[in-house]
């Protein structure tokens, strides 16, 4: 038990006049004991974060830290907002100071374990995926451009060079709760790991009902910076973990995936995301496990797509954005590695193309030198499509099922 480990030096949030009644308004003092660093405790209850109704970047917590930081929060340690004024901002945002002014010369290390975050008082932010096509629930709209729960942006500037605050991060065992369902669920993201995070590992955590990705992962302009995310559960989810803005070395492992539109993937934003491990993941109803957008050099390996497919919040209408659903799906990416996939049943009412993997161009940049080796599935339209790219390697890959064994679909110049 959390709550049964407590450190000597640990500070108990309480008092410091930090309410956990949910009586009064929170805010000021959970920022203030925050910026103090340190070692703190969060004992059960209930803490209220400030939110405003309108405007763009209202309410929430936004600290400062100069100091290392270890939070410790009992299971039932719970942040929300009031179910009529909900918070347009992230529920708790940590940043660098302006030129990494009073950081030690190494950074600083942040940790929190524990914890349960209520977004469903959270706005949708206006960058959510589709939202357009399922708009957010009526007063859940929003006009900031980030609403997330946990939101870590600890890079700083000095001239035209960018630097980390922290050396390494650590998020355990903190449940988010955003809705039953993304389509009427609130906030963005649960968990933004931003640039200046140093080494970064998140595990034992569960996310249910981001609008957006879960965990939205992000790199940084210069320096080395990466992110594990292992033993994690992710339940009706746009997206569970994605990596962007040029994060190298990210891994995947062990995390168990349940009807979100994608379970994994990695994109450009400004810069390419590229050279993760995906190992041991569960992926069951989701339209993708992993997607790779001009992400080249990723080892996906071990996986197991138990079905294929996910539902809208009525549970029986099926989604799908894009025209396949598959195990694994390259765009533009090369010398991506593919072991030991196995997918079970396609669900009912699915429409879209299914494919074990599925291979095409992005833009004018095909998918080149990819390496497949066995893939098992059952009744799908293919068990490997390469609908572009050359010198792409396929052996031991078989569909199985009423249809027959089908051959993998490839261009020329691919064996």
């Amino acid at each position: 038990m959390l709550a049964e480990h407590l450190d000597e030096d640990r500070r108990h949030v309480t008092a410091y006049g930090v309410d956990n009644t949910g009586a009064t308004d929170a805010t000021a003092a959970i920022k203030t004991i925050l910026e103090m660093g340190g070692f703190w405790y969060f004992p059960a209850g209930t803490y209220f974060i400030r939110g405003y109704g309108e405007g763009s970047d209202t309410g929430g917590v936004s600290a400062v830290l100069t100091k290392s930081l270890n939070v410790l929060c009992h299971p039932d340690a719970v942040f929300r907002a009031s179910d009529t004024i909900p918070i347009d901002n992230d529920f708790i945002r940590f940043n660098a100071p302006s030129g990494g002014a009073g950081l030690p010369p190494l950074g600083i290390e942040f940790v929190w374990v524990g914890g349960y975050f209520d977004q469903t008082t959270q706005c949708v932010s206006t960058s959510v995926p589709f939202g357009g096509t399922y708009p957010p629930p009526a007063g859940r709209v929003g006009a900031s451009a980030t609403n997330e729960a946990l939101s870590l942006r600890l890079s700083y500037t000095v001239g035209s060079d960018t630097f980390a605050a922290a050396r390494s991060t650590y998020i355990g065992q903190v449940v988010f709760y955003s809705g039953a369902h993304w389509e009427t669920g609130g906030g963005d993201s649960a968990i933004y790991i931003g640039e200046g995070t140093g080494e970064g590992l998140i595990e034992l955590c569960q996310f249910y009902g981001s609008r957006d990705t879960a965990i939205y992962a992000s790199g940084i302009s210069t320096g080395r910076q990466s992110l594990t995310v292992r033993d994690s559960f992710f339940e009706n989810c746009f997206f569970g973990i994605y990596a962007k803005r040029g994060l190298t070395g990210f891994r995947y492992l062990d995390n168990t995936f349940r009807n979100c539109v994608g379970a994994m993937g990695a994109s450009p934003v400004s810069r390419v995301a590229e050279k993760g491990l995906i190992s041991g993941n569960i992926s069951i109803g989701c339209s993708f496990m992993f997607r790779a957008t001009l992400s080249d050099e990723n080892i996906i390996e071990d996986n197991h797509v138990v079905s294929i497919g996910a539902f809208r919040a009525d549970g029986t209408t099926p989604i799908s954005p894009y025209s396949n659903i598959a195990g694994v799906m390259l765009e533009g990416s090369t010398r991506n590695i593919i072991t030991n996939l196995t997918l079970g049943p396609i669900l009912p009412g699915q429409t879209a193309l299914s494919h074990g993997v599925y291979a095409e161009a992005s833009g004018a940049v095909l998918s080149d030198e990819n390496t497949v080796i066995g893939v098992l599935t059952t009744d799908y339209g293919r068990c490997v499509t390469f609908a572009s790219g050359t010198a792409n390697y396929i052996a031991r890959c078989y569909n199985f099922g009423t249809l027959g064994l089908r051959d993998p679909s490839m261009p020329a110049g691919n064996s």
